[in-house]
């Protein structure tokens, strides 16, 4: 690992962030790749006169409305939240993501921010299914597609675990991002589901699932700092050492400036104990 020391502020931010390995850019070029793929089907059956090709590729990676059809495709439980078709839905889901999924990598790590995404799209699922089976519209609603339910749950997973940091915003300034999170919702909510009950009941999963693991997120880094401030002056332990890394992993994205006080404390402690015991270079 390398040492840390106050010169170390460097933002290397978009670099890290979007690298080829992370899971931010994974996550994105699917999304990207998914709809590039459907578009260029999309204007092949356009020119040869079988516009239903397009149709028949989305369907078969969007999630069935009936749980028969699920049976027969089981994937599409996976592959839906990167499936998007609409160029506008596209953008505001992948901004979002880009933005929120950041911060959450930041302080979660690639692993985290992968495990809240695809939760958040399994949960949507439920929900969608759930809500047919209360409602009786399966058959005539259609399916479901997009990646609105797993992003959702990336933004409110990030706004529970850090909801005082701050953004900047164009024509607004800096705005926490507890206050943030709601508008986003709103507008996915009403701006991009037509009031269609079976993508919102779907968004509604994806939010819980944030919540929960927002919650979780922050458990375990209280858990850790109280280790941390209980700990043996000699050493770290291995939860303190991954705890270590999440926080250099913060300061390259964002640079010094987006830990707490208590955070910048236990990171130099951390750092000076790891250097005391050698273990660290």
């Amino acid at each position: 690992m390398e040492r840390f020391d106050g010169r170390s502020r460097v933002v290397v931010g978009a670099k890290n962030v979007f690298s080829r390995r992370s899971a931010i850019t994974w996550i994105l070029g699917i999304n990207v790749a998914v709809f590039v793929v459907l578009r260029l089907v999309g204007a092949a059956g356009l020119l040869s006169g079988h516009e239903e090709w397009v149709g028949a590729c989305v369907n078969s990676l969007g999630l069935p409305e009936t749980f028969s059809g699920l049976a027969s495709c089981p994937w599409t439980v996976l592959s839906y939240m990167f499936v998007q078709y609409e160029p506008m839905h596209l953008i505001f889901n992948l901004l979002w993501f880009a933005l929120f999924g950041s911060f959450l990598q930041g302080s979660a790590g690639e692993r985290g921010l992968t495990a809240v995404y695809l939760g958040g799209g399994f949960c949507g699922a439920a929900l969608f299914f759930l809500y047919g089976v209360a409602t009786g519209f399966a058959g005539a609603d259609g399916g479901l597609i997009g990646a609105s339910a797993a992003v959702m749950a990336v933004v409110l997973a990030a706004t529970v675990v850090e909801p005082e940091r701050r953004i900047d915003l164009f024509l607004i300034g800096r705005v926490r991002i507890k206050w943030v999170a709601p508008v986003m919702i709103a507008i996915s909510l009403v701006g991009f589901t037509g009031g269609y009950p079976g993508s919102n009941a779907a968004h509604l999963g994806g939010a819980i699932a944030g919540i929960v693991a927002g919650l979780r997120l922050r458990t375990l880094a209280v858990s850790r700092r109280r280790r941390s401030a209980g700990g043996v002056a000699d050493g770290v332990t291995e939860s303190d050492e991954a705890y270590l890394d999440r926080l250099l992993d913060r300061v390259r994205v964002s640079g010094f400036e987006a830990l707490s006080p208590s955070e910048r404390t236990e990171l130099f402690n951390l750092s000076k104990r790891l250097r005391r015991r050698g273990g660290r270079q």
